[in-house]
């Protein structure tokens, strides 16, 4: 079990370092856009822009985490099978 833990927790460490790290790209086109244009156009489209990299962001790391889950309970199928079969 502390294996486990220990692989889930680097696996979201992961998913959150790239998540932070997506946010920051975002944000620096976010501020970048609105000091180019500085019109009220440029805050529109900067927004849109920030939130679709958001939702963007948060349908990456729902997918990683869920592929990450989907593989850690294969693995643990497996294992009982095995286990279960030793048995006989």
């Amino acid at each position: 079990m502390k294996a486990k833990y220990k692989e889930i927790q680097k696996e979201m460490i992961n998913i959150t370092l790239a998540t932070y790290l997506f946010t920051f790209l975002f944000a620096g086109i976010f501020f970048i856009i609105i000091q180019d244009k500085g019109e009220t156009i440029g805050a529109t489209i900067s927004g849109i822009i920030f939130w679709l990299g958001y939702a963007l962001i948060r349908y990456i790391n729902k997918r990683q985490s869920t592929k990450f889950f989907e593989k850690l309970e294969t693995r643990e199928r497996y294992a009982i099978q095995f286990h279960y079969q030793k048995k006989k």
